[in-house]
């Protein structure tokens, strides 16, 4: 007769049992908060948390690397994880010099999407890849009226719709559209 011995409670690990699923926890908050925010999704909902666990995350972060300092040190030591590292360390360099404005320079999403939403509603049919016809149909098959709207601002303003949310409606692949 085969016989399986019980198991027995393992000793509190704080790595295991602590670090371990709080950045797991942590990191998917903070990304899923991220995302949220970068589409303008429950925006003042999530945004304190996001700060908040995102300096926690950072913590926990700079704790694992200091914990694991030699195992990094030695990882890097080989050319191949030393050429990918240099390489994802200069996209993000990039990607933040691209976005960060420390003197007023350089444009964010924020005011790419703001854009949009000022702009006249032909121009923002053209960027959709429609005519204006085709982007005051697509609005309307969801209930909006468009039909004297100049901007997809006006149109928010006026029927209280979220002007990201028509922005987002505006690109979606399945709208109508009144080009041949």
């Amino acid at each position: 007769m085969n016989t399986v011995a019980p198991e027995t409670p393992s000793k509190f690990s704080f790595k295991r049992d602590l670090i371990t699923p709080a950045t797991t926890i942590v990191f998917l908050v903070v990304g899923v908060s991220g995302i949220m925010m970068f589409f303008h999704v429950g925006e003042p909902l999530v945004k304190s948390a996001h700060e908040w666990l995102g300096l926690a995350f950072a913590a926990l972060a700079i704790w694992h690397v200091v914990r694991h300092a030699r195992t990094f040190v030695n990882y890097l030591h080989r050319a191949h994880p030393r050429r990918v590292f240099a390489g994802v360390l200069a996209v993000c360099a990039v990607v933040l010099a691209l976005t960060a404005r420390p003197s007023g320079e350089g444009v964010s999403p924020r005011q790419v999407f703001r854009s949009l939403e000022q702009a006249p509603l032909g121009a923002v049919a053209q960027i959709a890849g429609t005519d204006e016809a085709g982007l005051r149909l697509a609005l309307a098959s969801r209930g909006i009226d468009a039909s004297d709207a100049t901007s997809l601002a006006d149109i928010a303003q006026r029927s209280g719709a979220d002007p990201h949310a028509l922005l987002a409606s505006v690109f979606q692949a399945d709208r109508p559209s009144a080009q041949p």
